[in-house]
C-alpha cells in the first residue's frame, strides 16, 4: 500500500487551525455571555380606563456596563413581553461578557392603542442587585376630540401628563374639514380629562375649556363656532 505523507508545513497549519478556531468561538461566547442577579423588575400592565390587562407588549432593554476601557452599552431588542395577564418580568443583568453592569433602560414599544415612555435605573443606586422592584403600568389609550371653529380661529391643546407608570397616547391632528363659515378639527387625544384654549383670530387667547374622554375610542365634541 502506498503511504501518503503530509508535508510538515501543512500539518502545522492544520494543527494551529484546529486549536485556534475553538479558542475563537469560546472567546466569542464569553463576549456574549450575560449573568444575572436573582432580582428583577416586574409588574402588570393594565388599561387606565378599563383595568383590562394589556398583553403582548414588547420590551427592549439597554444595559450600561463598565470595563477597563471605560464602558459601553448592550442592546437587547425584543427581550421580554407581557403575558395574557399583562404581567412582565425583567431579570437584572450582573455582567455582560465579564463586564459589570451599571444601569438598565426599559423601553416598552408603542402599539396601535398605547404609547409608552422609557425609563432608566442605576443598578447600584436602586440597589437592584439585592432587591427586586415592582412597577405596575397603567397606559392611557386614546379617544377623539372634534372641535368646530370659525374659519379664522384655532385651538391650543394641553398635553396630558405622562410617565413610565402612566403613559398616554400622543395627541395628533388627524383631519380638518371645511364647512360653511367654519372648520372642524379632529384630534386623537388621551382618554382622560383634557383642556383646550380657544385662539381667536389665529392668535388672541380666548377662553379655556375642559373636556373628558371617559373611555377609549369615545368622541367628545366642542362647538366654538358661535
Amino acid at each position: 500500500m502506498k503511504k501518503i505523507f503530509i508535508p510538515m508545513k501543512k500539518l502545522i497549519i492544520v494543527l494551529v487551525t484546529l486549536f485556534v478556531i475553538p479558542l475563537f468561538l469560546s472567546c466569542k461566547e464569553d463576549e456574549d455571555e450575560i449573568t444575572y442577579y436573582n432580582t428583577y423588575i416586574d409588574g402588570y400592565i393594565t388599561d387606565y380606563n378599563t383595568g383590562e390587562p394589556v398583553k403582548d407588549i414588547i420590551f427592549d432593554i439597554h444595559y450600561g456596563y463598565t470595563n477597563a476601557w471605560g464602558g459601553g452599552s448592550e442592546y437587547l431588542p425584543n427581550a421580554y413581553r407581557t403575558d395574557k395577564n399583562g404581567y412582565y418580568k425583567i431579570p437584572i443583568a450582573k455582567t455582560i461578557g465579564g463586564d459589570n453592569t451599571t444601569s438598565i433602560q426599559i423601553t416598552p414599544r408603542e402599539t396601535e392603542d398605547y404609547g409608552f415612555q422609557p425609563t432608566s435605573f442605576s443598578i447600584k443606586g436602586e440597589n437592584l442587585g439585592e432587591k427586586s422592584k415592582r412597577i405596575n403600568i397603567t397606559p392611557i389609550s386614546y379617544g377623539y376630540l372634534k372641535v368646530t371653529l370659525p374659519i379664522q380661529d384655532g385651538v391650543f391643546l394641553f398635553g396630558a401628563p405622562t410617565s413610565f407608570e402612566a403613559p398616554s397616547k400622543e395627541q395628533r391632528l388627524i383631519k380638518i374639514d371645511t364647512i360653511e363659515n367654519g372648520k372642524i378639527f379632529l384630534y386623537t387625544v388621551a382618554a382622560v380629562e383634557g383642556k383646550i384654549r380657544h385662539l381667536i383670530n389665529n392668535g388672541t387667547q380666548g377662553p379655556e375649556y375642559t373636556f373628558i374622554v371617559n373611555m377609549p375610542k369615545d368622541t367628545v365634541t366642542i362647538d366654538l363656532s358661535e
